[in-house]
């Protein structure tokens, strides 16, 4: 059975995804701007929204995005 991964590109690094796939997940990457309503009709397993721009104010549509998807959804976080 493979894990479903949908991943937020909002400046993701490529090791990240390589990490992810090297433990058997299956990984489809979006826009930063995909909308959440297409992301639930995925069923993914988790949800990642990568590392971006630093700035959240350069991408203000991510917290409504990440709110709707909050109910029910499961993320991964990596901080540094």
């Amino acid at each position: 059975m493979d894990f479903q991964v949908v991943a937020y590109d909002f400046g993701i690094k490529h090791n990240i995804l390589r990490r992810l796939a090297s433990y058997g997940c299956k990984i489809t990457v979006v826009p930063s701007t995909w909308p959440a309503a297409d992301t639930m009709k995925m069923k993914p397993d988790r949800v990642l929204f990568s590392n971006g721009p630093g700035d959240p104010s350069a991408v203000p549509y991510a917290v409504e995005i990440s709110a709707q998807l909050c109910d029910g959804m499961k993320f991964y976080t990596f901080l540094h």
